[in-house]
């Protein structure tokens, strides 16, 4: 059922998307303007597809801390559809806030009941002991922080793509290939918190502390360049910021993660078949 009415308000919004993208490419406004808008528009219907699959994730791996994170992000979104009515004031978008409103309240209830059913199935596989439990909950911690991490750094790769850099600068090649490269980093992450593979997790996390650096470098250039004086700058800096303070909170779980290891949650989980995500 949650994740009926998941797919019931997306649905919903990406129509709603779809149609301001369609308005957007046949705006008389500027072509940088226009580009602009749908370069967001698109964005926005990745993030979304990216959270219908964040939460289909978290209910058929019992991540509550995932359900959770996805709660938190449906409520951020209903307050931009809020945005979008003041804004447009539109029949289509007063539907769309009425779906997403009425969804966000179902599925507050039915996230409860989750919470419920996968707190008990966790203990009957992890047991009543409170440092495997504790271990269990901060994987499932670093999991879905490193799922929302890499969204975010999709989309910043994106941005620098389209709005920042020019074909025929290398800097745009480089962000080209960052794309399986981060990839990548995902697969060693992943395979490192649930095998337990210490070399593994180290890599990741020295490739990861140093990436931030990039992104001040990026946000650097944007500030103090004229030629970038066209482009939304407090939007661009906003999303630079919070995805190195996500990283950097992402790297203290994963420290925390990597102490954990050997505490006999790996064996616990093999024998119920569990990965949790």
């Amino acid at each position: 059922m949650f994740l009926m009415v998941v797919a019931l308000a997306a649905l919903t919004v990406a129509v709603f998307q779809v149609l301001r993208l369609n308005s957007a490419l046949k705006s008389s406004t500027s072509d940088n303007d226009r580009d602009v808008g749908v370069l967001y528009g698109s964005l926005l219907l990745f993030s979304l597809l990216f959270y219908v699959y964040f939460a289909a994730d978290g209910v058929l791996n019992e991540n509550f801390i995932q359900v959770l994170a996805f709660m938190a992000f449906a409520a951020l979104f209903t307050f931009y559809v809020v945005y979008q009515v003041v804004e447009e004031s539109s029949a289509a978008a007063i539907v769309q806030l009425v779906v997403v409103a009425v969804a966000d309240i179902v599925l507050a209830g039915l996230a409860y009941k989750l919470y419920l059913i996968f707190g008990w199935q966790v203990y009957k596989r992890i047991g009543s002991d409170r440092a495997i439990r504790s271990a269990y909950k901060t994987y499932q911690i670093a999991l879905a922080l490193l799922k929302i991490d890499f969204q975010f750094q999709i989309v910043l790769v994106a941005l620098n793509l389209v709005l920042i850099l020019d074909v025929d600068d290398p800097e745009f090649y480089v962000n080209v290939a960052a794309i399986p490269l981060i990839i990548a980093a995902v697969v060693v992450a992943v395979l490192g918190l649930r095998h337990e593979n210490k070399p593994a997790t180290l890599i990741f996390v020295v490739l990861a502390a140093l990436e931030p650096s990039y992104i001040v470098f990026r946000v650097y250039r944007l500030l103090t360049r004229s030629k970038y004086s066209g482009l939304p700058r407090p939007q661009l800096v906003a999303m630079a910021v919070i995805a190195v303070l996500l990283r950097y909170v992402f790297l203290a779980v994963i420290a925390v993660a990597y102490s954990n290891f050997g505490s006999g949650l790996r064996e616990q989980l093999s024998s119920f078949g569990m990965s949790a995500g």
